[in-house]
């Protein structure tokens, strides 16, 4: 597509509004316009929004920092600060290098504690020794200028005096004065540390600042000198927003995004922030104020919003003092798809977790849209028509073929984002002669490499080397991971860590993608997979030659268990049909037809093989594949009622699901596969077989299989 997708779905726009409520900071009204409006004094919780992988995290962060970047932001990404073997304190310093700049219509924010402190960890000073560690950390507080760079020297001299206050005449006797620079550098060093020196047990500046420097290198100790970096950061953001017109100027909150916050280290981060607010609110020491001290700020609460994207909960964030209560399988905030709101759950005083969730259908059919227009030999097609009678994309109205093209990838995507972009990237891509039913199942095909460069974004970034990459596939035959990890026969001898590690891998609904709506009966178990993530999965499947022997395995457990449903249900996904229908037949006929009907569902979610290949010549019709594997009909002796039946099952195993019944769709399986019969050819056969079995002398159940006969008279897409 011509633009990024990112920040104009109606998701990332209401994600954006909330993160713009957050930074807008609301103000007391003046008294008789004698005085500065005061801010009213709201912490902003640290928001922590989950995501499984592709679920466009980083996109909207980008979104974000783009959107907000007339006020004070940063956007760091955990992950490449891990790679380089990064502290929190690092983050730190580039998340104050980032609201350093300058804004226009701002003041520049200043971090002159942190800055002092920042020096002294990166300061090379002898630890062996205090009295030579003091002498080299004046020398890295105040440097000896070089002799052509006096005038700079004293320019920055002057200017950070006048930072602090200190009125022109009193600063220019002190740069004549011998020592007077080093002196003026050093004293402005010891104001700017301001309440992290009152704070400490140290009378000494420098002593304060080695011992920093020291508490930094010892890993025990670490944690407590970033913590005092933390409260730094947070004293001088406070400090710089000050009160009166600084307050009034700084209408808006600064932002910190962080991306790829699962590693440690953004846990890490994230709960350095989250001790330093609380240590703030407990108020300041016990200590008075020095005399001549520069006055502290006296809000407790800091002018920052905090958004971070994880695709894992942070461990570090996983205590009960922050409100996490493990649950298995789930965690908390999650985004109903019909609330037109971002609320993330608040689970402690000063953190809150929101859940991101996929693109609803007509958020898809949005970019379908910018699709047909861009494919401008396909649009004008649509425009036209072709007067065919193939059903292909030729006869599609320009309205009918966007809700066509838009139902399609969100059947086979599920509105997952990043499987929407690309699947649409790729179908602009192809070749525009070919009909769109065409392009999305050489899009998706088994050997296609869109397909193998999806998994490797969704799967764990260790799944070669943990095995999942080949196990996930034949687990995927299975109804749900829970049932392939049950599967003896799927698992060879010594396969022990492997199960364990399917299993690991089952139980988190963050890497399983698990779809979630109001009705659990509709998702399935916790276990069971995103469908895009299943569809892809079976591709590599089919793929690696493994599909029969993967289908086999189940259905032998199945048959082991005594769980004859699950047993037609692989007999169907191996092609036989003469078995599944059988027993769908013999079930027939029974005072409770909801049920049967629940049962042919639940058969019908079986998987379908592609049978196509990304390169090759269009495959046939799914009349003509339709009719190729009902072929045993012709020959065998089948009675009326299970021939009847047996068109029926096929059929509709083959065609898309069609608009749901919540009273016999829901089966816990919320597989879809829309391929084998892309545009509903087959759904005037079904819809002439339930009218069949139920006007016919088989004595079924008329109202609910007319209600089924009723699902197939609209089209996909309509």
């Amino acid at each position: 597509m011509s633009q990024g997708w990112e920040g104009r779905s109606r998701r990332d726009r209401v994600v954006t509004e909330y993160v713009g409520a957050a930074l807008r900071r609301r103000f007391r009204p003046a008294f008789l316009r004698l005085t500065y409006p005061a801010p009213v004094d709201e912490q902003q919780p640290v928001t922590l929004v989950l995501g499984p992988r592709g679920s466009g995290k980083s996109t909207l962060l980008r979104h974000l920092r783009t959107a907000w970047d007339d006020v004070p932001a940063s956007l760091q990404d955990v992950a490449v600060h891990r790679q380089r073997g990064a502290t929190c304190f690092d983050v730190l310093a580039e998340v104050v290098f980032d609201l350093h700049a300058r804004k226009r219509g701002w003041p520049r924010l200043t971090f002159p504690s942190f800055g002092v402190q920042a020096v002294a960890i990166r300061a090379d000073v002898p630890l062996d020794s205090r009295k030579a560690a003091a002498r080299a950390m004046v020398s890295a507080l105040a440097p000896a200028p070089a002799d052509s760079g006096d005038g700079a020297f004293l320019n920055r001299l002057v200017e950070a005096a006048g930072m602090l206050g200190v009125p022109a005449l009193l600063r220019a006797p002190l740069l004549l004065v011998p020592g007077g620079r080093r002196a003026l550098a050093l004293g402005l060093a010891r104001l700017r540390l301001g309440r992290a020196l009152r704070d400490s047990r140290h009378r000494s500046y420098l002593d304060y600042l080695v011992d920093l420097k020291k508490r930094f290198h010892d890993p025990a100790t670490r944690r407590g000198a970033e913590q005092d970096l933390a409260r730094a950061f947070l004293d001088d953001l406070c400090r710089a927003y000050g009160r009166g017109h600084a307050a009034r100027v700084h209408d808006t909150r600064c932002l910190v995004l962080l991306d790829n916050a699962e590693h440690q280290l953004g846990g890490d981060l994230l709960e350095l922030l989250l001790d330093a607010r609380q240590d703030r609110e407990e108020g300041p020491g016990a200590q008075p104020r020095r005399p001549g001290a520069p006055e502290e700020p006296t809000g407790r609460t800091d002018p920052l919003v905090v958004l971070a994207a994880a695709a894992a909960y942070p461990k570090a964030l996983k205590k009960p003092a922050l409100g996490y209560k493990p649950q298995p399988g789930r965690y908390p905030g999650w985004w109903d798809p019909d609330d037109p709101a971002f609320r993330p759950k608040r689970l402690a005083p000063g953190l809150c977790v929101g859940q991101l969730r996929d693109l609803r259908r007509d958020e898809v059919e949005a970019q379908a849209l910018e699709v047909l227009r861009a494919d401008g030999t396909a649009a004008e097609s649509a425009a036209e028509g072709d007067g065919g009678g193939g059903g292909g994309a030729g006869e599609l109205l320009p309205d009918a073929g966007v809700k066509w093209l838009g139902w399609a990838a969100y059947e086979v995507t599920r509105g997952h984002p990043l499987a929407t972009r690309h699947l649409f990237d790729e179908l602009l891509a192809t070749d525009d002669r070919q009909p769109w039913e065409t392009r999305i199942q050489r899009a998706l095909a088994p050997d296609s490499p869109l397909v193998t460069a999806l998994l490797e974004r969704l799967l764990p970034r260790d799944a070669r080397e943990t095995g999942l990459w080949d196990a996930l596939p034949r687990c995927a035959a299975a109804t749900d991971l829970a049932r392939a990890v049950a599967a003896g026969p799927l698992w060879a001898e010594g396969g022990t860590a492997l199960r364990n590690a399917v299993g690991a891998f089952s139980g988190d609904v963050l890497q399983t993608m698990h779809v979630r709506t109001r009705d659990s009966a509709a998702d399935g178990p916790l276990q069971t997979l995103h469908p895009l993530l299943r569809l892809l999965l079976l591709r590599r499947l089919e793929a690696t030659g493994g599909w029969r022997h993967a289908h086999e395995a189940l259905r032998l457990d199945a048959a082991e268990r005594g769980l004859p449903e699950i047993e037609a249900y692989h007999r169907l996904a191996l092609e036989d049909l003469h078995a599944a229908a059988r027993f769908l037949n013999d079930r027939f006929g029974g005072a409770d037809t909801v049920r049967w009907c629940r049962l042919l569902v639940r058969l019908r979610r079986a998987p379908v093989r592609a049978r196509i290949h990304a390169h090759a010549p269009q495959a046939d019709s799914p009349q003509q594949r339709y009719e190729g594997l009902l072929g045993f009909l012709s020959t065998d002796e089948v009675e009326s009622r299970e021939r009847t039946v047996t068109r029926l099952l096929v059929a509709s195993w083959m065609a898309p699901e069609p608009a749901e019944s919540p009273e016999t769709d829901h089966v816990g399986d919320p597989y879809r596969n829309p391929l084998a019969d892309p545009y509903g050819q087959l759904y005037g056969e079904i819809n002439a077989r339930f009218m069949t079995l139920a006007y016919g002398p088989f004595g079924g159940g008329t109202p609910a299989l007319l209600d089924q006969a009723r699902q197939y008279e609209e089209k996909p897409g309509e």
